[in-house]
């Protein structure tokens, strides 16, 4: 039985990424069309020359990346050079999302895009999604979350078409002009709606399972010492919208799906014992596998050395190639840590030729691959 596909759309920081976040922790495998265009930028990969010759190599940073500030302000300034841009990235997106789909494990997989209703892909969608924010509050997340100027702000938000117009075409609107939780519980009654009406269900492994809202009260005061910022049950709606949570009512674990990298960022307690990280590790790399991820990362100070070398880990810093070493530094950096700090096991030659998953492959980690292309 081939995934339920559900598309998100949105305007410019409608909150789409906090829908997809929602989702990916209750199970599904999300795609973001964005990041795979970025992606396409690197030195390398196939957009990056065609975008210097479309637009000049004076775009080039001295890394030899293509400055994306800048290429932003010329085709939001440019209808002609937006479309030029759309024409080179796209197929690139599109060769991508259904690489992923192909492969998906698990029984919804999610895929988000600004332009969603003006391409091909909303005619492969089972339904779409339209996440919905006010244009001040829009205009505000670009200044706070992105760093823009007022002006460039209200620049991008004007070069977009009007929401109504993907309002009218979608069959669920998500509104994030409330809270946290306001906008957790729009997914999750949308999202238990799709699972019965089409008699799905999450694979979900004891004992590690998601953090559901009944259980809030019970993990508050655990997450409240290891991160003294959490003090309301808002605090965990706004960190299931950054971050995956599994927990097993004794330990809790923070990791996210994010550039063909899975990234354990905590447990708590940090200290545990090697049975445990050993169960840990075995789940996150079930969840790599089910969510399309080259590799496993985890902190030099979660791990001692022996540990590693028994896991089949390898230090971090050992070298990657072109756009691969690229994606893996700026992922890192994200979180302020170094190739250095981390410890890397990777299941096979990752980025680069963007190939989905084996059969062999996802048979060993428990997944059925669907064999129906979504494009054509």
């Amino acid at each position: 039985m081939k995934p339920y596909l559900i598309g998100v759309t949105g305007n410019i920081a409608s909150g789409k990424s906090v829908v997809l976040q929602y989702l990916e922790n209750a199970g599904a495998l999300t795609i973001d069309a964005d990041l795979i265009a970025q992606d396409s930028y690197l030195p390398g990969n196939p957009a990056w020359r065609p975008i210097l010759d479309r637009f000049g190599e004076d775009l080039l940073r001295a890394d030899g990346q293509i400055n994306r500030s800048r290429l932003g302000r010329t085709v939001f300034s440019d209808p002609q050079a937006l479309t030029d841009l759309e024409h080179i990235v796209h197929p690139y997106v599109f060769e991508r999302i259904n690489a992923l789909y192909h492969s998906a494990g698990t029984p919804i997989v999610v895929v988000e895009a600004i332009k969603l209703l003006e391409t091909d892909l909303a005619n492969a969608c089972d339904e779409i999604w339209t996440v919905s924010a006010p244009v001040e509050a829009r205009v505000q997340r670009l200044i706070e979350t992105r760093g823009l100027s007022e002006k460039d702000a209200r620049l991008r938000v004007a070069s977009q078409s009007p929401e109504e117009d993907k309002i009218c075409r979608s069959q669920r609107v998500i509104s994030t002009a409330g809270s946290f939780q306001d906008v957790y519980n729009q997914v999750a009654e949308h999202l238990a709606d799709i699972l019965s009406r089409n008699h799905l269900k999450f694979d979900y492994r004891e004992p590690w399972l998601p953090l559901h809202p009944e259980k809030f009260n019970m993990v508050l005061p655990k997450l409240h010492n290891a991160m003294p910022n959490m003090v309301a049950l808002e605090d965990i709606y706004r960190l299931l919208s950054r971050t995956n949570l599994l927990t097993d009512h004794a330990t809790i674990v923070l990791f996210n799906h994010h550039h063909h990298l899975t990234l354990l960022r905590r447990s708590i307690p940090f200290n545990l014992e090697f049975e445990t990280k050993q169960s840990i590790l075995a789940e996150l790399n079930r969840q790599a596998a089910l969510h399309q991820c080259a590799a496993l990362i985890v902190n030099q100070l979660w791990l001692t050395k022996t540990e590693a070398k028994r896991l089949g880990f390898e230090p971090g810093d050992y070298p990657l190639k072109g756009s691969e070493s690229l994606i893996y530094q700026e992922v890192l950096r994200r979180q302020g840590l170094l190739p250095g700090e981390v410890y890397r096991k990777a299941f096979f030659a990752f980025f680069g030729e963007l190939q989905p998953f084996s059969d062999n492959y996802l048979r060993q980690h428990w997944i059925a691959p669907s064999r129906t292309s979504i494009l054509n």
